[in-house]
Protein backbone atom coordinates (compact mmCIF):
# COMPACT_ATOMS: atom_id res chain seq x y z
CA UNK A 1 0.00 0.00 0.00
CA UNK A 2 1.42 3.37 -1.05
CA UNK A 3 1.41 6.51 1.07
CA UNK A 4 0.88 9.57 -1.12
CA UNK A 5 2.04 12.72 0.57
CA UNK A 6 3.82 16.05 0.02
CA UNK A 7 6.15 18.43 1.83
CA UNK A 8 4.53 21.39 3.55
CA UNK A 9 6.75 24.47 3.89
CA UNK A 10 3.86 27.00 3.93
CA UNK A 11 2.21 27.21 7.37
CA UNK A 12 -1.33 27.20 5.98
CA UNK A 13 -4.17 25.16 7.43
CA UNK A 14 -6.19 25.86 4.29
CA UNK A 15 -3.62 24.15 2.06
CA UNK A 16 -3.51 21.16 4.40
CA UNK A 17 -7.31 20.88 4.31
CA UNK A 18 -7.33 21.16 0.51
CA UNK A 19 -4.71 18.41 0.23
CA UNK A 20 -6.87 16.15 2.38
CA UNK A 21 -9.91 16.89 0.22
CA UNK A 22 -7.79 16.15 -2.88
CA UNK A 23 -7.04 12.67 -1.56
CA UNK A 24 -3.56 12.81 -0.06
CA UNK A 25 -2.85 10.30 2.70
CA UNK A 26 -0.51 12.45 4.75
CA UNK A 27 1.26 15.81 5.05
CA UNK A 28 4.97 16.17 5.79
CA UNK A 29 5.28 19.29 7.93
CA UNK A 30 8.76 20.63 7.25
CA UNK A 31 10.54 22.52 10.04
CA UNK A 32 13.94 22.17 8.39
CA UNK A 33 13.20 24.07 5.18
CA UNK A 34 9.94 25.83 6.10
CA UNK A 35 9.28 28.69 8.55
CA UNK A 36 7.04 26.63 10.85
CA UNK A 37 7.06 27.42 14.56
CA UNK A 38 6.15 24.70 17.07
CA UNK A 39 2.83 26.47 17.66
CA UNK A 40 2.10 26.36 13.92
CA UNK A 41 3.12 22.70 13.80
CA UNK A 42 0.64 21.86 16.56
CA UNK A 43 -2.13 23.63 14.63
CA UNK A 44 -1.16 21.91 11.38
CA UNK A 45 -1.10 18.49 13.06
CA UNK A 46 -4.53 19.08 14.58
CA UNK A 47 -6.04 20.22 11.27
CA UNK A 48 -4.57 17.29 9.32
CA UNK A 49 -5.82 14.73 11.81
CA UNK A 50 -9.21 16.43 11.90
CA UNK A 51 -9.42 15.97 8.13
CA UNK A 52 -8.48 12.29 8.40
CA UNK A 53 -4.91 12.34 7.09
CA UNK A 54 -1.67 11.56 8.87
CA UNK A 55 0.59 14.34 10.10
CA UNK A 56 4.32 13.60 9.99
CA UNK A 57 6.81 16.26 11.10
CA UNK A 58 10.36 16.78 9.92
CA UNK A 59 12.24 18.43 12.83
CA UNK A 60 14.77 21.12 12.04
CA UNK A 61 17.43 18.73 13.32
CA UNK A 62 17.76 15.26 14.83
CA UNK A 63 18.44 16.60 18.33
CA UNK A 64 16.53 15.03 21.20
CA UNK A 65 14.98 18.37 22.14
CA UNK A 66 13.62 18.95 18.64
CA UNK A 67 12.29 15.40 18.44
CA UNK A 68 10.49 15.65 21.80
CA UNK A 69 8.89 18.99 20.96
CA UNK A 70 7.55 17.57 17.69
CA UNK A 71 6.18 14.46 19.40
CA UNK A 72 4.39 16.50 22.05
CA UNK A 73 2.26 18.12 19.33
CA UNK A 74 0.56 14.74 18.93
CA UNK A 75 2.02 14.14 15.46
CA UNK A 76 1.50 10.69 13.99
CA UNK A 77 5.18 10.36 13.25
CA UNK A 78 8.47 11.97 12.40
CA UNK A 79 10.67 12.29 9.32
CA UNK A 80 14.11 12.76 10.86
CA UNK A 81 16.68 14.52 8.66
CA UNK A 82 20.30 13.71 7.83
CA UNK A 83 20.71 10.29 9.40
CA UNK A 84 24.17 9.01 8.47
CA UNK A 85 25.39 6.56 11.11
CA UNK A 86 24.27 3.75 13.41
CA UNK A 87 25.15 5.87 16.46
CA UNK A 88 22.83 8.63 15.26
CA UNK A 89 20.02 6.10 14.76
CA UNK A 90 20.50 4.71 18.25
CA UNK A 91 20.27 8.24 19.68
CA UNK A 92 17.07 8.83 17.69
CA UNK A 93 15.47 5.68 19.13
CA UNK A 94 16.41 6.90 22.62
CA UNK A 95 14.63 10.22 21.95
CA UNK A 96 11.53 8.89 20.19
CA UNK A 97 10.48 6.02 22.43
CA UNK A 98 9.65 5.70 26.10
CA UNK A 99 11.32 3.05 28.23
CA UNK A 100 12.00 0.20 27.92
CA UNK A 101 12.82 0.95 24.27
CA UNK A 102 14.19 4.46 24.71
CA UNK A 103 14.33 7.34 27.14
CA UNK A 104 11.80 9.86 25.83
CA UNK A 105 11.03 12.69 28.22
CA UNK A 106 7.67 12.20 29.91
CA UNK A 107 4.84 14.66 30.55
CA UNK A 108 1.20 13.86 31.13
CA UNK A 109 -0.03 17.31 30.12
CA UNK A 110 0.58 17.86 26.41
CA UNK A 111 -1.53 17.39 23.30
CA UNK A 112 0.01 13.95 22.81
CA UNK A 113 -1.62 12.87 26.09
CA UNK A 114 -4.87 14.77 25.46
CA UNK A 115 -3.75 17.42 27.93
CA UNK A 116 -3.81 15.04 30.86
CA UNK A 117 -7.10 13.29 30.14
CA UNK A 118 -5.47 10.07 28.89
CA UNK A 119 -3.89 7.69 31.40
CA UNK A 120 -0.15 7.99 30.94
CA UNK A 121 0.36 4.22 30.89
CA UNK A 122 -2.09 4.01 27.98
CA UNK A 123 -0.38 6.88 26.14
CA UNK A 124 3.05 5.31 26.65
CA UNK A 125 1.88 2.01 25.20
CA UNK A 126 0.20 3.67 22.22
CA UNK A 127 3.21 5.88 21.50
CA UNK A 128 5.75 3.07 21.67
CA UNK A 129 3.67 0.89 19.39
CA UNK A 130 2.27 3.39 16.90
CA UNK A 131 4.69 6.28 16.35
CA UNK A 132 5.76 6.27 12.68
CA UNK A 133 9.52 6.73 12.39
CA UNK A 134 10.88 7.85 9.04
CA UNK A 135 14.53 8.65 8.52
CA UNK A 136 16.05 10.66 5.70
CA UNK A 137 19.19 9.35 4.05
CA UNK A 138 20.75 12.41 2.45
CA UNK A 139 24.45 11.72 1.90
CA UNK A 140 26.94 9.23 0.54
CA UNK A 141 27.85 8.43 4.16
CA UNK A 142 24.24 7.60 4.96
CA UNK A 143 23.96 5.38 1.89
CA UNK A 144 27.17 3.56 2.78
CA UNK A 145 26.02 2.98 6.36
CA UNK A 146 22.41 2.08 5.59
CA UNK A 147 22.76 -1.59 6.56
CA UNK A 148 24.06 -0.65 10.02
CA UNK A 149 21.47 2.11 10.44
CA UNK A 150 18.57 -0.20 9.63
CA UNK A 151 19.95 -2.89 11.96
CA UNK A 152 19.02 -0.66 14.93
CA UNK A 153 15.35 -1.31 14.17
CA UNK A 154 12.23 0.74 14.94
CA UNK A 155 12.27 2.29 11.44
CA UNK A 156 9.06 2.44 9.41
CA UNK A 157 10.36 4.40 6.41
CA UNK A 158 13.72 5.02 4.78
CA UNK A 159 13.33 8.16 2.70
CA UNK A 160 16.01 9.06 0.17
CA UNK A 161 16.65 12.81 0.05
CA UNK A 162 17.73 12.92 -3.56
CA UNK A 163 18.51 16.65 -3.67
CA UNK A 164 21.11 16.28 -0.91
CA UNK A 165 22.35 12.95 -2.25
CA UNK A 166 22.94 14.60 -5.63
CA UNK A 167 24.87 17.44 -4.01
CA UNK A 168 27.00 14.95 -2.06
CA UNK A 169 27.86 13.35 -5.42
CA UNK A 170 28.85 16.70 -6.90
CA UNK A 171 25.73 16.78 -9.09
CA UNK A 172 23.16 19.52 -9.60
CA UNK A 173 20.28 17.34 -10.81
CA UNK A 174 18.42 15.19 -8.27
CA UNK A 175 16.94 13.26 -11.20
CA UNK A 176 20.38 12.24 -12.52
CA UNK A 177 20.57 8.52 -13.35
CA UNK A 178 23.52 8.12 -10.96
CA UNK A 179 21.31 9.23 -8.06
CA UNK A 180 18.55 6.79 -8.92
CA UNK A 181 21.03 3.93 -9.29
CA UNK A 182 22.33 4.69 -5.78
CA UNK A 183 18.77 4.62 -4.40
CA UNK A 184 18.00 1.30 -6.09
CA UNK A 185 21.22 -0.28 -4.86
CA UNK A 186 20.50 0.91 -1.32
CA UNK A 187 17.00 -0.61 -1.37
CA UNK A 188 18.46 -3.88 -2.68
CA UNK A 189 20.60 -4.15 0.45
CA UNK A 190 17.81 -3.66 3.02
CA UNK A 191 14.64 -4.52 1.11
CA UNK A 192 13.19 -6.87 3.74
CA UNK A 193 14.01 -4.71 6.74
CA UNK A 194 11.65 -1.73 6.33
CA UNK A 195 8.00 -1.38 5.32
CA UNK A 196 8.25 1.89 3.39
CA UNK A 197 10.83 3.41 1.06
CA UNK A 198 10.37 7.06 0.19
CA UNK A 199 11.42 9.58 -2.40
CA UNK A 200 10.23 12.86 -3.84
CA UNK A 201 8.50 12.97 -7.22
CA UNK A 202 8.17 16.47 -8.61
CA UNK A 203 6.85 15.48 -12.06
CA UNK A 204 5.30 12.67 -14.06
CA UNK A 205 8.72 12.18 -15.65
CA UNK A 206 10.30 11.55 -12.26
CA UNK A 207 7.46 9.27 -11.16
CA UNK A 208 8.30 7.09 -14.15
CA UNK A 209 11.91 6.88 -12.99
CA UNK A 210 11.21 5.77 -9.42
CA UNK A 211 12.20 2.31 -8.29
CA UNK A 212 9.04 0.18 -8.19
CA UNK A 213 9.62 -0.42 -4.48
CA UNK A 214 9.23 3.27 -3.60
CA UNK A 215 5.88 3.24 -1.80
CA UNK A 216 6.08 6.45 0.22
CA UNK A 217 5.87 9.15 -2.44
CA UNK A 218 6.20 12.86 -1.74
CA UNK A 219 4.46 14.48 -4.68
CA UNK A 220 6.46 17.68 -4.49
CA UNK A 221 6.29 20.64 -2.12
CA UNK A 222 3.21 22.76 -1.43
CA UNK A 223 4.80 25.93 -2.80
CA UNK A 224 5.78 24.17 -6.04
CA UNK A 225 2.39 22.49 -6.37
CA UNK A 226 0.68 25.87 -5.88
CA UNK A 227 3.00 27.63 -8.33
CA UNK A 228 2.39 24.98 -11.00
CA UNK A 229 -1.37 25.29 -10.52
CA UNK A 230 -1.23 29.09 -10.88
CA UNK A 231 0.89 28.83 -14.02
CA UNK A 232 -1.39 26.18 -15.49
CA UNK A 233 -4.42 28.37 -14.81
CA UNK A 234 -2.90 31.13 -16.94
CA UNK A 235 -1.96 28.89 -19.88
Amino acid sequence: MNINTYWSVIPSVEIIEISAIAGYDAVLIDMEHGPYSFSEVLTAVSVAQGRGIKAFVRPASKSGREILSCLETGADGLMIPHVSTKDEMEAIVESVFYSPIGNRGASGFTRSTNYGSSPFTEHKYEANNNIFVGILIESLEGLANLDEIVSVGHIDCVYFGTYDIAVSMGLDDQMAPKVQVAVTEAIDRVVREVKYYGQVSVSSEQRGMLDSRINFIAHGVDCGITLAAFKNNLS
